[in-house]
This record gives C-alpha cells, structure tokens and sequence, in this order.
C-alpha cells in the first residue's frame, strides 16, 4: 500500500503543478466541449468542460445521463477539468456489449478517458450506481484515481438487507413492484440493472488508499412507512462502513436533501468535490 500511496503523491505532484499552468481565467475555459468517441464496439457521447488537473469525472446514476450533471458542471469548471458523458445505451451515446456489470462499465470509462488522452489520477464521483461504478474503476486500475466523492451510493449488500425488514407479503410485493417497473424503462437501463445484479460485490480492501468521502442524503421517503425508521438507520450503518473501508475515508450525512442531491443542492455537492480536490492538491 505504502508504494501505491508514493504512485499517486508523485503523480498528484505533477498534477499541481500543470495545474497552475492550465487554471481557468475566463468563461471561454468553462464552456463545455462536446463530442463522441469511438469505443470499437459503440461510441460515447461526452462533454469536457474547464482546465486543470486533477480530472473530475462525474458518473451519473441510474436512469440518468450527463445533462443530471447541469447544475454543478460550470462551478467545478471554474476550479479543473470535468468530464461528463453517456453511458453505453444512453442520453447520445450508441448501446454497448452485455452484460453492463460495473467491471464492464468501468472498462469503457477507462477507455473513453484514454481515447480523449485525459491522464489521471482522476477524482471520481458517483451518484446512486454511479458511486458503485467508480469503486469498481478505482479497485480495478488503482494507480489511475486519486480520490472518491460517493453521494448517496448503496452499499453493495444493502438491497439483500433491507429485505429483513420486510415482511414476506412486503418482500414478494416489492419484487413484483420491480418487476413491473423495469419492464417499462429502455432496453438500456434494463441491461444496468440486469449488469448490477451480476457484479459480484467489491471485497473489503479492494479500494486503493486515497481520499474516499461517501455522502449520504437524510430524506428518501423509504417505503413501507412503518419500516421507514429502520431503512435510514440501515442506509446509514452500510455507507459508515464503506467510508471506514479505506484509511482515507469521511463520512457526510446532508440531513435535509433527497438522494438527487447534485439536482437539489448543487452548492454542497460542489463544496464537498471541491474539498477533495483542494486536499490532492496539497
């Protein structure tokens, strides 16, 4: 580990440093450029927005494609690059090979960032199964990520979990509630959810040791009503382990906002990126 953490001070080093070269001074420097990128097997839909380094990469949740991003991308733009973009299926971007697990996902963020010649280590941050995509990357290509923002993520066992809650007329209601739902969406987020059902959940340890900041909302309107209580208390405990996962980890409890929290409260979720990066740039 103590060699992983030497990787990431000198490659943070170099990063200040082109940082002060490649700073934002006008709005010119924070308006979004756009494009696709060609993947072999589909191509991406992307924006980049602003200069400098290190490179936020902000991946959305589910159901969601980079315009979730909106209200946040011009004040982060004004402090570093942004990159936002499509996943497979999405928004712009062409559909992509199944299964979607997270590995698969984190492998086309990987080659999208190379295919754009953006070098890390990036500061990732993952809303809802975003957060569970970018754990995914930063355990799988360690050296390439400096720091983690999860906002309001689920913790990897928490959907088997929170089935002990439910009475068994409540849990067979929710699974056909599910079921009906998904049948619904697009082929696209039927493939996600299908993709995370199949990702095995990360081991303890898999994370490198960076900056991790796991933030959770306070209000979800968890149903059934009776059981609210105890699925907040249960959302708590999971996303407290999964900050005390790495050495680098905080946890955050945004007491008054729902879980679109980047949509709701823009400022705090800027705030807390930008906390992250002042920290890798120390």
């Amino acid at each position: 580990m103590s060699g992983r953490r030497t990787h990431h001070r000198r490659a943070l080093m170099v990063a200040v440093a082109l940082a002060t070269v490649f700073h934002p001074t006008d709005a010119r420097a924070q308006e979004q450029r756009c494009g696709s990128a060609d993947l072999a097997t589909h191509r991406l839909a992307y924006c980049v927005a602003g200069r400098g380094f290190p490179i936020i990469v902000l991946e959305s949740g589910m159901r969601s494609d980079r315009r979730a991003w909106q209200h946040v991308i011009e004040p982060l733009a004004r402090l570093s690059t942004v990159l936002t973009y499509d996943r497979a299926g999405l928004g712009e971007s062409e559909a992509g090979p199944a299964p979607r697990t997270s590995h698969q996902i984190a492998s086309e963020l990987r080659q999208l960032l190379g295919r754009l010649g953006l070098s890390g280590p990036f500061l990732l941050a993952g809303h809802s199964i975003g957060g569970r995509h970018v754990r995914t990357f930063a355990a799988t290509y360690p050296d390439e990520v400096g720091g983690l923002v999860l906002l309001d993520s689920p913790p990897d066992s928490f959907e088997i979990a929170r089935l002990t809650l439910l009475a068994p007329a409540e849990r067979a209601g929710r699974q056909e509630a599910l079921l009906r739902s998904r049948s619904a969406l697009p082929r696209a987020v039927q493939l996600e959810y299908e993709g995370l059902e199949a990702s095995p959940p990360l081991p303890p340890g898999s994370l490198p040791d960076i900056p991790v900041v796991v933030v959770s909302a306070g209000r979800h309107g968890w149903v059934p009503q009776p059981t609210a209580t105890a699925h907040e208390g249960l959302w708590r405990r999971l996303q407290q382990d999964l900050a005390a996962a790495t050495p680098g980890g905080r946890f955050i409890v945004f007491e008054e906002v729902g879980h679109n929290m980047h949509v709701e409260r823009p400022g705090l979720v800027v705030g807390v990126i930008a906390e992250v990066l002042r920290e890798l740039r120390r």
